[in-house]
């Protein structure tokens, strides 16, 4: 008698899957200055541009912004403690080369 019907059948073998090639990682650092200035106020715009070659890969959801926050104005501003300067943030697009919108988060701090 066979025991056939018994045996793990070869497409679920994890020995027996190939292994498949993992692209080349480089972890990298860049300094964007925002496109459209330096100053901005209130539910202004501030686009940063990130040159990515061709074929390659971003990692976002790694990737972070640090940024400084100057009050110049007369006011003073108060930032909670837990969120800081994503306080400042109301809407976030990520839009690709020919201009689609790859993500876009309304009321980001919620988020």
């Amino acid at each position: 008698m066979s025991d056939d019907n018994t045996s793990t059948p070869i497409e679920m073998r994890l020995s027996e899957v190939p292994g498949v090639v993992s692209p080349e990682m480089e972890l990298t650092y860049v300094t964007a200055i925002p496109m459209n200035g330096s100053t901005f106020s209130s539910n202004q715009e501030c686009r940063i541009g990130l040159n990515v070659p061709q074929d390659c890969f971003v990692d976002l959801k790694r990737a972070y912004l640090k940024y400084k926050i100057n009050n110049t104005g007369a006011a003073p501003i108060f930032l909670d403690p837990l969120i800081g300067g994503a306080a400042v943030i109301d809407n976030w697009r990520v839009i690709g080369g020919p201009g689609q919108y790859l993500k876009e988060v309304f009321n980001y701090i919620t988020f």
